[in-house]
């Protein structure tokens, strides 16, 4: 899947060569991407020409000929890496000296084969990276500023008063606050990231063990998350005056089907201006600028279907929603606008998170039933448990979806909850590696 994102998005490439260059790891050279043709071509690859229409595809039997002509001739070199060479040598000649569509046709050709070549040769260096070496890309320090910073209420023994809700006539709760307060001396000395995600394990494991006292532990020490969670994840600092200009949401807002502006005054307007509100409070300035611009597509209703079932989507830098379109959805949408064409290292942790847990087991179907143009039996998720399903994804696991070309869920639910602090602080109790992942994404 990296290997495809590389390939599809530029600025995935980019910022894999930049990494690797930083590491001091060599980049592919030019003789190892000509090669990539000849190995693509040796192991049939050649047959995607057979997918070239039109105005070429007379020439592409007379183009395939050509090369299975050179590959043959290779073959009786002795010397594998002579044979290379001549395979290169008749291939750059025909591709630049033939005057027909066939030249272009290998000119097209090798084009595709070196970027394949080139796109697998960087995921394989960066995978190898990624392996043996933490460098700034794979930590969190970027998102370690003020995160439960040194002005929240932090411990000395028997502050911390158990939540309302869970008293009973007689209790002190001295061993809660007991363990509460150890936890937070212990912690004391982490970054406030490794800090949060402490905490917020041992929350879960006492949760999960099942004895009153360790379950009201753990409730006393959410409360004391809660609070600095809401004043982290909501304190994004504002970006300098019109830095944010060239890309803000509202900047393409129209209808899909004649391409007329969306005027302000129209009520989906107004949800994807609040839509963006919620977005430059939860995304990184820097993310945003890495993402870029993505406009809103508007379809109009046309039937009472359309109205109770037309499903949003996001496809090339643009979210496609219905007139009666959510500030949910459009934060949805552009979360797999933001997860898309953000940073690939931080792509890769939700790519970790989801075979992590579902550990090579089969797909499985979302949905029981199919509603014909809203949900159906096709739709493919990651045979995963997601901890925090009930705030982010819904009952049937929504956010383990699969998509064959390596988007996911993960950002897109968690980011349509954004303007419901509650459920935000939900996530981060119930699944801390779900949410670093995405706040990673998100802050990276």
């Amino acid at each position: 899947m990296l290997y495809d994102r590389i390939l599809k998005h530029p600025g995935a490439k980019a910022e894999i060569q930049g990494l690797l260059t930083a590491a001091r790891k060599p980049l592919p050279s030019d003789e190892q991407k000509d090669q990539s043709v000849f190995a693509d071509a040796a192991q049939g690859g050649y047959s995607v020409l057979d997918k070239v229409i039109g105005a070429y595809a007379p020439y592409v039997p007379r183009t395939k000929t050509l090369i299975k002509a050179w590959l043959d001739k290779a073959a009786t070199y002795g010397k594998k890496s002579n044979g290379v060479k001549y395979f290169l040598k008749k291939f750059r000649e025909a591709a630049t000296s033939e005057a027909d569509e066939v030249a272009a046709l290998l000119q097209w050709y090798f084009k595709q084969a070196r970027d394949k070549g080139e796109a697998a040769a960087l995921a394989g260096a960066f995978m190898r990276l990624k392996g043996h070496q933490q460098d700034g890309s794979f930590d969190d320090s970027a998102i370690d500023a003020s995160f439960l910073d040194a002005g929240s209420t932090d411990t000395v023994k028997g502050e911390i008063s158990g939540p309302q809700g869970i008293y009973k006539d007689g209790d002190t709760f001295d061993v809660e606050n007991k363990r509460a307060n150890a936890m937070l001396e212990r912690t004391k000395g982490m970054t406030p990231i490794q800090r949060y995600y402490t905490i917020a394990r041992y929350i879960i494991e006492n949760h999960a063990d099942g004895a009153d006292y360790k379950h009201r532990t753990a409730l006393i020490l959410e409360d004391y998350l809660r609070t600095n969670l809401l004043a982290y994840i909501y304190q994004v600092p504002p970006p300098t005056p019109g830095r944010l200009d060239g890309i803000r949401l509202t900047n393409d807002v129209k209808y899909a089907n004649d391409n007329s502006v969306v005027p302000t005054t129209a009520g989906i307007y107004t949800n994807v201006q609040q839509a963006w509100n919620q977005i430059s409070r939860a995304v990184s300035p820097a993310i945003l600028e890495t993402a870029g611009q993505c406009g809103v597509r508007v379809r109009r209703r046309q039937s009472i279907r359309d109205y109770l079932f037309m499903r949003a989507f996001a496809s090339n830098r643009q979210i496609s929603v219905g007139e009666n379109g959510t500030i949910g959805q459009i934060l949805h949408e552009y979360g797999h606008h933001i997860e898309d064409y953000g940073k690939t290292s931080r792509w890769l942790k939700l790519q970790q998170l989801l075979h992590e847990r579902s550990k090579g087991l089969d797909l499985r179907s979302i949905f029981p039933v199919s509603i014909p143009g809203v949900i159906g039996t096709e739709e493919l998720q990651y045979a995963a448990t997601m901890p925090a399903a009930t705030y982010a994804g819904g009952y049937f696991g929504y956010s383990a979806k699969y998509y064959d070309w390596g988007s996911t869920e993960l950002v897109s639910t968690v980011l349509e909850v954004w303007n419901r602090p509650d459920r935000i602080v939900n996530i981060a109790l119930a699944d801390p590696d779900l949410f670093m992942a995405v706040l990673g994404v998100l802050r990276g």
